[in-house]
């Protein structure tokens, strides 16, 4: 009998394809199949139970048989694994299928773990945010006191314990503790209904944290404070006159102190129609809102302008990497005016405060509370009003604005008035 050639790797680089495929045999059954388009595959031939097989040998499941990124001796090394699985009596391409199904079992329970889904759910809901919550819930949250924690478990194996086990430390800051306890159920929640899990663990363990303390924020709403205020404000010299001027606008717009207001860009505001529309994506509602201006505004902007409206931005930042001024300008300019509760001087008094005093006051002088709402871009409490109405209450909204601004004129000249 003639002697088979030892296969080589030259040989095996050299090798030409033919019309019809043809084997080079490696010895020990293995072969390198050669292909008509050139392809060149790696095979071993061996019986099992009386049954003639053949094996592509693969590095890893779904892996390819190819030379060159199979080389000669790693075919001569998988083919040994073979035989061992024969010497002992198992079918090489069945220990190959369960090798498989364990790596796609690991890969999904991978794609599984609550870092991966955390991820989904914040691709679907972090861009309907505004972006100073979504960097907090992601950094603050998600990524700083939740994925140390459990983000490398699959959610199908969390317990509602494996929660309270690390948030119940932080729960000394009760309003923290929640919060990240609500991004955890959130993201459960998105399992969920995607049909991962059967139910959400991390609903309704508020009950376990210690409650949340409610501080409303700090607002002046006694009339004879309020002038006081606005006397201040009128009089604040600042480092620049852009602050006293975002203090005076606040209090006559009723917006949120900081997306909206400073934020606001000369682009956005209506001098003739006397409106200012915010876009969606500035909103907490993520919904445009028009705010109509009373007359005192308009002249409070026309000012502004000779400061700023060479710009974008009404309020810009003071620095040159600052596009708008900082968040914290204004709370510091009522600091500065001695608006901190302490030692028994001026009352507290923060940016969003304006809003309460608004609402606390208009109230009081009888206005329908639906156009105080709505001025204060409020989500309506009840949500089967809220899926009929679609109304913002506008034209109803332009002479109370214009009365606000009235009344704190008055207010000003006259500190004892009360609302009428």
């Amino acid at each position: 009998m003639a002697e088979i050639k030892k296969l080589t790797e030259v040989a095996c680089k050299n090798a030409k394809p033919k019309e019809k495929p043809y084997m080079m045999p490696g010895g020990n059954n293995l072969y390198l199949l050669i292909m008509p388009a050139g392809s060149k595959l790696w095979r071993l031939k061996y019986r099992f139970k009386g049954k003639q097989c053949t094996l592509a040998l693969q590095k890893g499941p779904g892996g390819s048989s190819a030379y060159p990124k199979i080389t000669l001796a790693e075919a001569n090394r998988l083919r040994d694994e073979a035989n061992n699985f024969l010497a002992a009596g198992i079918d090489p391409a069945a220990a190959r299928r369960k090798e498989k199904q364990a790596t796609e079992i690991e890969a999904q329970e991978e794609a599984n773990t609550f870092a991966h889904i955390a991820e989904q759910w914040c691709n679907t809901n972090l861009p309907h945010l505004s972006e100073k919550h979504a960097i907090r819930l992601k950094e603050n949250y998600l990524q700083k006191r939740i994925l140390p924690a459990i983000g490398s478990k699959p959610i199908n194996t969390l317990k509602p314990q494996d929660f309270l086990d690390f948030i119940k430390p932080i729960e000394g800051n009760a309003e923290t503790a929640h919060k990240v306890l609500q991004l955890c159920g959130q993201v459960m929640e998105y399992a969920r209904t995607a049909g991962m899990i059967p139910y959400n663990p991390a609903k309704d363990l508020g009950k376990n944290l210690r409650p949340v303390k409610v501080e409303h924020r700090a607002a002046i709403t006694k009339p004879e404070e309020i002038a006081v205020l606005l006397h201040d404000i009128d009089d604040y010299k600042g480092r620049s006159p852009i602050v006293g001027l975002y203090l005076k606008i606040l209090a006559r717009v009723l917006v949120r102190p900081g997306e909206e207001l400073r934020l606001a860009q000369w682009q956005e505001f209506d001098f003739i129609n006397m409106l200012w529309r915010i876009p969606a994506e500035r909103m907490k509602m993520k919904k445009e809102h028009t705010v109509p201006l009373a007359r005192q505004v308009i002249d409070l902007l026309e000012e502004l302008k000779q400061y700023t409206g060479h710009g974008q931005y009404l309020f810009p930042g003071q620095r040159s990497d600052s596009a708008t001024m900082s968040d914290n300008t204004a709370r510091q300019a009522l600091r500065n005016m001695g608006y901190t509760g302490e030692d028994g001087g001026k009352p507290k008094m923060l940016p969003h405060g304006f809003r309460a005093m608004a609402s606390t006051r208009l109230n009081e002088m009888g206005i329908d509370e639906r156009l105080i709402e709505a001025a204060l871009a409020h989500k309506d409490r009840n949500a089967v009003r809220a899926a009929y109405s679609r109304s913002t209450y506008l034209n109803e909204r332009i002479p109370m604005m214009q009365a606000w601004a009235d009344y704190l004129d008055e207010l000003k000249s006259n500190p004892a008035k009360e609302a009428k």
